[in-house]
């Protein structure tokens, strides 16, 4: 094993992953982390793989673990701060670039590894990658769901998370029944929902979940 004293750093490094939280719109409690995120998109990628035909299993969670390693240095940057144009994905892009190319260049034994799985999520282009984001997508609403929280009160984060794992699903049909129960449920829970105290969202109640 090379560059033991620097293998120790850097996971020393991203046990800020473990406190680096997501849901930028959502409240404090309810916010998971982006650690938390990864490893259930992992589990759930592992599990439902042999549902899918066609991709390297191994190399599909391989990449659904590191795709948000980034984010130990950057911090989350959601979807909804894109489309509210705080920030662009080019620059979402170059920022969490910059974090897996050092990583790249201080311990180049595992750090080469990482870059290329990260560079594959990134560029989408193959059966794995996709297969990560699709997952990816659908973990975020099973959270939403777990937590009985969905959008700000705003038709527009109420249609980015009515349409959210649409794009990224249809590649895999086999994912699409989990898909339909995830929007039944999240349409469900928005009716009259209370959370804290306070209504949580009336505005998915007018978009349409299931064609």
């Amino acid at each position: 094993m090379e560059n033991v004293e620097k293998l120790v750093d850097f996971f020393i490094e991203i046990e800020a992953l473990k406190k680096t939280f997501r849901y930028s719109t959502l409240p404090e409690n309810v916010r998971d982390s982006s650690a938390d995120h990864s490893w259930k998109l992992a589990f759930m990628s592992s599990i439902l793989d042999g549902e899918i035909t066609g991709i390297n299993s191994y190399r599909a969670v391989q990449i659904c673990l590191v795709h948000d390693l980034a984010e130990a240095v950057t911090g989350d940057i959601d979807s909804y701060r894109i489309l509210q144009g705080e920030i662009t994905k080019e620059q979402k892009h170059k920022m969490e670039e910059e974090v897996v190319r050092s990583i790249k260049n201080k311990i180049p034994s595992v750090g080469n590894l990482i870059y290329n799985l990260w560079k594959e999520f990134e560029d989408n282009t193959t059966p794995e990658a996709r297969y990560a984001h699709a997952m990816d997508k659908i973990e975020a609403l099973i959270h939403l769901l777990h937590v009985r929280c969905i959008a700000r009160e705003d038709n527009e984060q109420a249609g980015l998370t009515a349409k959210y794992a649409d794009n990224a699903v249809k590649e895999f049909p086999q994912l699409q029944p989990l898909l339909d129960n995830i929007k039944l449920r999240l349409k469900k829970n928005s009716k009259s929902r209370v959370f804290n105290g306070s209504p949580i969202m009336t505005s998915l109640l007018k978009i349409s979940f299931l064609k």
